[in-house]
C-alpha cells in the first residue's frame, strides 16, 4: 500500500473540509454540529463508532485481528475569539468564535486518515481507532476519550498539532518531555477594610497580595532548578474599588508550568509557603487552591523513533526537525500519561499566505496546501506500528 498517494489524492477533501469547519466554529462542551458533521462523514464510508460524552466520537477500524490496536487523536473545538481573518472567503460566521489554534484542521486531517486506512483495511495487521476529541482548549476532553479507551488492547496513540511558526511540510518531534504539565493556582486574601487616610486601622489585603506576588517571582527564580524550564506566571489581581478605601480582600490567580515532577512538586511548594509566611508577617488571612489541569505531554523514546521512520515514507528526512521543548500544555498529556505516545508538530507557516500569526491570535489561520501530509503520518504510523510486535 502507497499511504502517501493515498493520502495525496485526498488533499481536495482535505482543504473543503478544514475550511468549511474554520467557517462553522463551535467552543469546547458545545461542539454539537461539528460532531454530528464527523458522524455523518463516518457513516457514509460504513466505519462504526460510538460516541464519547456528548460529542467526542471513537471511530474503528478493524483489520486482520483486535488484538492489537493503535489509536489516533484529533481534536475539534474553537476558541472565544472574534476572527479578524476579513480577506479569508472561509473565515468564521460565528460572532465571537474562531478555529485559532488549528483543531479544524486536525479534524480534517484524521477524517483523511480514516478514508486512507479504510481502503485498505484488510491489509491491516490489527484495528485502529480514531478520537475526535472534544473539549481539548478546556482539559477536559482527553480524560474522556482515554477513559473509553480503557475498554480496549490499546498499545499506542499517536497525536498531531499544526503549527504557525514552523514552515510548511516540516515535521518537528523529540522523544521525551516536549510540552509542560499545567498548575492554575488561586490565592484568597482576607484583611481588615479602612479608610485610606488611617492604614493604621485597617489590615491592607493589597499591600499582602503585592508582597505575595513579588516574593512568588524571587522564590521562583532562585529556588527552582536554572537548568529546566519552568515558569511562575501571575494572570490576574484583583482588590479594592475606591481610591481612598483599603478593601477586605484580595485576591489572584497564575499559573505554574513544569517539565518534571520533581519541578511541578517545588513550583507548588513555593506558591503555598510563600502565600502563608507573608500572611502572617501582614497579619492576613489567606486560602491558597492549586489546582492540577493538565499533565506533562510525554513522547515514548521507541514509539518516536517509529514514528520518525515511518515519517521518512511521507517526507524528506531533512524536514523532519527536532521539536523544541515548549512551557506550552495539551490535554494530549492524559494518552501519553497512559500509553506509550507520540506527539508531534506539523508546519503550516507561510510568510506569503499571512499564516505566521500565533496560535490564540484573531489573525491566525493556516497554509493547508499540504494538509495531505497530516493524514499521511497518521495513517502510515498506524500502519508501520500495527506490523511491528512493540515500539
Amino acid at each position: 500500500m502507497n499511504i502517501l498517494e493515498l493520502s495525496q489524492k485526498e488533499q481536495d477533501y482535505l482543504v473543503k473540509t478544514r475550511r468549511y469547519l474554520h467557517q462553522n466554529p463551535e467552543l469546547s462542551m458545545e461542539e454539537k454540529e461539528t460532531s454530528a458533521f464527523i458522524q455523518k462523514e463516518l457513516t457514509a464510508l460504513g466505519v462504526p463508532f460510538e460516541m464519547v460524552d456528548e460529542y467526542g466520537v471513537l471511530a474503528k477500524i478493524e483489520g486482520q485481528n483486535t488484538d492489537k490496536m493503535v489509536a489516533l487523536r484529533g481534536d475539534m473545538d474553537a476558541l472565544p475569539i472574534q476572527e479578524e481573518n476579513d480577506h479569508l472567503t472561509y473565515r468564521s460566521v460565528v460572532p465571537g468564535v474562531m478555529h485559532a489554534c488549528g483543531h479544524d484542521a486536525h479534524t480534517a486531517m484524521l477524517l483523511g486518515a480514516v478514508r486512507v486506512l479504510n481502503q485498505v483495511k484488510s491489509e491491516l495487521k490489527g484495528t485502529v481507532l480514531f478520537c475526535f476529541q472534544q473539549a481539548e482548549e478546556v482539559a477536559y476532553g482527553a480524560k474522556r476519550q482515554v477513559e473509553v479507551l480503557k475498554a480496549y488492547p490499546v498499545k499506542s496513540c499517536l497525536g498531531l498539532h499544526v503549527a504557525s511558526d514552523v514552515e510548511t511540510g516540516i515535521l518537528e518531534v523529540s522523544p521525551g518531555a516536549v510540552m509542560a504539565a499545567a498548575d492554575i493556582f488561586k490565592v484568597y486574601v482576607q484583611g481588615k477594610g479602612g479608610h485610606g487616610s488611617r492604614p493604621d486601622l485597617a489590615i491592607d489585603p493589597i499591600l499582602a497580595c503585592a508582597t505575595m506576588v513579588l516574593e512568588i517571582a524571587r522564590a521562583k527564580a532562585q529556588e527552582m532548578n536554572p537548568f529546566e524550564a519552568s515558569t511562575i506566571s501571575v494572570g490576574g489581581l484583583q482588590a479594592g474599588s475606591r481610591f481612598n478605601v483599603i478593601p477586605d480582600t484580595g485576591y489572584f490567580e497564575g499559573t505554574i508550568r513544569t517539565l518534571s515532577k520533581e519541578s511541578r512538586k517545588k513550583a507548588s511548594e513555593i506558591v503555598s509557603r510563600v502565600c502563608n509566611g507573608v500572611a502572617l508577617a501582614h497579619g492576613v488571612e489567606v486560602k491558597v487552591e492549586i489546582i492540577d489541569v493538565i499533565q506533562i505531554t510525554y513522547n515514548d523514546e521507541k514509539c518516536t523513533e517509529l514514528f520518525k521512520q515511518s515519517a521518512t515514507k511521507i517526507m524528506p528526512v531533512e524536514n523532519i526537525k527536532k521539536m523544541d521543548v515548549t512551557l506550552g500544555s495539551e490535554d494530549f498529556s492524559e494518552f501519553s500519561m497512559r500509553y506509550p505516545s507520540v506527539f508531534a508538530m506539523l508546519g503550516t507557516k507561510n510568510e506569503k499566505l499571512q499564516t505566521d500569526f500565533p496560535h490564540h491570535h484573531p489573525r491566525f489561520n493556516l497554509d493547508d496546501s499540504e494538509l495531505f501530509l497530516g493524514t499521511a503520518l497518521y495513517a502510515q504510523y498506524a500502519v508501520d506500528f500495527l506490523e511491528n510486535n512493540e515500539c
